[in-house]
């Protein structure tokens, strides 16, 4: 290897370092944020202020509820299909049939996803 090659990777290796102390900062700071939203939602609801803005300095903050959807998971894509063929099916196929329609269903549509190449660097521990 070349010196300026080693170098590279030395310097490489120095940024990647930089990152993980940087990363760790951050899950630090994410978790001191997490608590302090904990406390303003608590205080937000205590003095019923639930959808109104609030104004610090030059920024405005607004706490709201809502509801949103679970992630769309291969347990939860699997567990709709057969539970979609059993309550759409069962009458004309057996439950044996309607797991099977929805296995096929559930491989066609992960296989249809399209494949894309990646290269990796990974650093190994020591």
């Amino acid at each position: 290897m070349t010196s300026s090659f080693k170098q590279t990777i030395y310097d490489y290796l120095n940024i990647d370092n930089e990152i993980i102390s940087l990363e760790e900062k951050i899950e630090e700071l994410k978790n001191d944020k997490a608590q302090l939203e904990e406390n303003i939602i608590l205080f937000i609801k205590e003095k019923q202020l639930v959808g109104k803005n609030i104004k610090v300095g030059n920024d405005t903050i607004r706490y709201s509820e809502g509801t949103i959807k679970s992630p769309l998971t291969h347990t939860i894509l699997h567990n709709s299909l057969n539970k979609y063929f059993m309550e759409n099916y069962s009458n004309k196929l057996s439950k044996e049939r309607c797991e099977a329609k929805a296995k096929e269903m559930f491989d066609y549509i992960l296989n249809c996803r399209d494949d894309k190449d990646k290269s990796v660097l990974k650093r190994l521990p020591n």
